[in-house]
């Protein structure tokens, strides 16, 4: 596995881009000390706002169609480390330099992945995946993980076009049709949520309804250039809805739900 040298310390380039990147309420209180692959939905439902008096009823049933009938599904969460000013590599992201230039500033949160903190905790909860998404030029940039990511989970990889010639390593599947990609990773994973990776792949899946979460671990850092999480796509107008955010060293992990409003695509 290649190395990606940031400064004094060494970052796992795999891991790296192994995590590439609505109005709601900042949590308060403790975190809790679980591990969070191992919180239950009360316990993640503790970090959401309530609303209190008359207005409770109106504020429960206003998120229960703004979920429409997306509850119950299993979730595709984009995970995304980015910027302050809204950048998700550095900029000339290539081969070689997959990253950008000070790209790598981006992951230096990622020294903390073994650790028992909430950078470790955030860092064990997207490696329990159940299946990957990629976008195609994500894939390539990292290799194509060598056919492997996660311990073997199903890789589906969207892409535009796919040669007959071309056969992807390992557990790894060219998709063309994005609502075919996101089903057979939603079977494959089972209870377990979908992880997405890269811009390319979260823009698709936004676009066509399928994009449930993103969780972004936004650095404390401006890199004025590189490349953008979401570019103008014409999607529109789309609601998130703030429901966990966590302070780890370095970075803040903030995760939203994406509001489909009564069951519509984005």
């Amino acid at each position: 596995m290649r190395t990606l040298h940031v400064g004094s310390r060494v970052t796992d380039l795999g891991q790296s881009l192994a995590f590439y990147p609505a109005i709601g309420y900042e949590v308060v209180g403790s975190v809790p000390e679980t591990p969070i692959g191992q919180l239950t939905r009360s316990t993640v439902d503790r970090t959401r706002p309530v609303a209190r008096g008359p207005h409770r009823r109106h504020h429960r049933r206003r998120l229960a169609r703004g979920r429409g009938m997306r509850m119950g599904r299993t979730p595709l969460r984009l995970y995304m480390s980015m910027s302050v000013d809204g950048y998700i590599t550095g900029p000339d992201d290539r081969p070689g330099q997959e990253l950008g230039r000070d790209g790598g500033r981006l992951f230096n949160w990622l020294d903390d992945r073994m650790s028992e903190g909430i950078n470790g905790q955030v860092y064990a909860e997207a490696s329990s995946t159940g299946a990957v998404i990629s976008g195609r030029r994500t894939f390539e940039l990292a290799k194509r993980w060598n056919g492997d990511h996660h311990d073997g989970v199903p890789i589906n990889v969207l892409t535009h076009h796919i040669d007959p010639a071309d056969k992807p390593p390992g557990s790894a599947k060219f998709y063309t049709d994005v609502n075919a990609c996101a089903a057979e990773a939603r079977e494959a994973a089972g209870d377990r949520p979908v992880l997405v990776h890269g811009a390319g792949a979260a823009q698709a899946l936004l676009a066509a309804g399928q994009l449930d979460e993103l969780e972004l671990h936004l650095v404390p850092v401006l890199l004025g250039d590189g490349r953008r999480l979401f570019e103008p796509t014409g999607l529109g107008h789309v609601e998130l809805e703030l429901v966990r955010r966590l302070e780890g060293r370095n970075v803040t992990h903030m995760r939203y739900r994406v509001v489909h409003q009564d069951g519509k695509q984005p």
